[in-house]
């Protein structure tokens, strides 16, 4: 197994859980922000969610970016059809 083979698995994995926990904070965001979810805030307080969605939204983009750049030459192939 390659070095560059083991960089794209783990840049896709974290691409994958980053982004998971990015959308799930997001969306908990929308819900307090509409008060559905104003019972949990006792438990999870929004400015925690808020800075834990901030940060997940720039490690994924980050882990986007290496993605891409990883895998152009298969993107540039992709895009020629």
């Amino acid at each position: 197994m390659s070095i560059a083979y083991l960089v794209r698995r783990i840049v896709s994995l974290i691409l994958l859980f980053i982004g998971i926990i990015s959308f799930i904070a997001g969306l908990m965001l929308l819900l307090y922000s509409t008060n559905i979810l104003y019972k949990i805030e006792a438990f999870i307080p929004a400015l925690l969610v808020r800075k834990l969605h901030t940060i997940s939204s720039f490690t994924v983009s980050g882990a986007a970016v290496i993605h891409i750049y990883l895998n152009w030459k298969s993107i540039k192939s992709y895009l020629k059809m």
